[in-house]
């Protein structure tokens, strides 16, 4: 621990909180960034399907500005 360190924890100590670091995920947590990634990326493939074959390279760049 170097004397950096040592005087953060004493400014959290002194505010009433204790130097931690939680890396626990709960499994609701894991489950909604997980279905958040899943959406974004089925919605990307989607939309590049629809577009590549309904007007080809064209309707791909119309389909960023609507």
């Amino acid at each position: 621990m170097s004397l950096n360190d040592d005087a953060d924890s004493k400014l959290l100590e002194s505010l009433g909180y204790k130097q931690e670091f939680n890396r626990r995920w709960s499994g609701f947590s894991n489950f909604a960034v997980s279905f958040s990634i899943i959406s974004v990326l089925s919605g990307c493939f989607t939309t590049f399907g629809q577009a590549w074959n309904n007007g080809g390279p064209v309707a791909m760049g119309l389909s960023e500005k609507h």
